[in-house]
């Protein structure tokens, strides 16, 4: 009789496996992951996931995702009751479910700016079925997210001396992919024997301007005039309401009147060009050439004219071709300039007619 009942004991255990192991055996989860951006990674891609259920049956399952960055947790989300349809399922998050953010997130500002600062992360993933409580799944992905080029000052040139009051300040904004800055400038005086970073951090703020579009801006008339024999501080930053804000290097320069930089550059496209014989680097222009030129008093006409690649005359430029933008600031439309062929090599040719300077740019265009 006891021989009986241990037998039907070890029938009733197998039975109670089989029945708890039918759906965990056909239930094959795997979780679909890959970063879509080398150089942005925010909360809503780390849910941006994909999980594969091979069974022939749906689950209810939960979903746990964290993030961490050199083992301390940044980011982690719970929720219960995602459906797992046989074949691919979309994560959907639920709306208004409980974030939780780790220190270092906090001082990083992720939980305002909901996108990942550069560094080396890891996503995991975890789905438990809901019913079982059994982990069907549970895998990391490593997350890089490299460092956008950098916001880099242009012009005036670190520890440069200028000889002009109203100087252009030209910078170049990141390179990012779906993401539009706004960029906001400082200018300050350096005091003898100052740091930069003191100096920018703590002087009284000669210049400043928030919300500029353009990369470049000119010293205005109505600020603060500089001082000859006086040092500046100056920076910029670029911001998003999508990402961190980036910062410039604070560089400096000297208004001098009798300086050895070359008087009244001209301005191309926001790059600084040299005098004829200097020239050796090509842009690639399309529809537009914009011209600034760093002079106190307003310029007669330019003469302006095209050059081939082996530097011979093609035409003039036509004065209805030439449109003021400004003060000494000029664009030429190039689409209105019928001879120019496509992705033909160029010379813009220069010349001031008030100093008698002359330009030569390389460039190639592209219609």
């Amino acid at each position: 009789m006891k021989k009986e009942i241990h037998y039907n004991l070890r029938i009733v255990v197998l039975l109670v496996l089989v029945v708890f192991g039918i759906e965990t055996s056909t239930a094959q989860i795997s979780t679909i992951f890959q970063q879509s951006n080398i150089y942005s990674f925010g909360l809503d891609e780390a849910i941006n996931c994909q999980v594969l259920n091979s069974g022939q049956e749906s689950i209810i399952a939960s979903v746990d995702i964290e993030v961490t960055k050199n083992g301390l947790s940044m980011y982690s989300c719970k929720w219960d009751n995602q459906v797992l349809e046989t074949g691919l399922t979309q994560l959907q998050k639920p709306i208004g479910i409980k974030e939780i953010f780790g220190s270092q997130a906090r001082l990083e500002g992720l939980d305002i700016s909901r996108e990942f600062s550069p560094g080396n992360y890891m996503l995991c993933i975890k789905i438990t079925n809901v019913k079982s409580q059994e982990i069907l799944n549970s895998e990391c992905f490593k997350i890089e997210i490299l460092p956008m080029s950098p916001l880099v000052l242009i012009y005036p040139s670190n520890e440069s001396v200028i000889s002009y009051p109203n100087p252009d300040l030209i910078w170049q904004g990141p390179f990012t992919q779906n993401i539009n800055y706004t960029y906001t400038i400082k200018l300050c005086e350096r005091y003898e024997g100052q740091s930069t970073l003191l100096a920018i951090g703590q002087n009284p703020v000669l210049f400043g301007k928030s919300g500029l579009n353009a990369n470049q801006i000119t010293y205005p008339l109505e600020a603060k005039a500089l001082e000859l024999g006086h040092t500046y501080v100056w920076q910029v930053e670029a911001l998003s309401k999508n990402s961190p804000k980036i910062k410039s290097e604070v560089w400096t320069f000297t208004y001098e009147i009798d300086s050895n930089e070359e008087k009244n550059p001209v301005f191309f496209n926001g790059y600084l060009v040299p005098k004829i014989g200097a020239a050796d680097g090509m842009l690639n222009i399309k529809k537009q050439i914009q011209l600034s030129f760093e002079e106190s008093n307003p310029l007669p006409i330019l003469k302006l004219s095209f050059l081939d690649a082996k530097q011979n005359f093609v035409m003039d430029i036509e004065e209805k071709s030439i449109r003021s933008l400004g003060f000494n600031k000029y664009q030429i439309d190039l689409e209105e300039i019928k001879d120019l062929k496509n992705k033909k090599i160029y010379y813009l040719k220069i010349v001031n007619p008030q100093t008698g300077d002359n330009y030569l740019i390389k460039f190639k265009y592209f219609k």
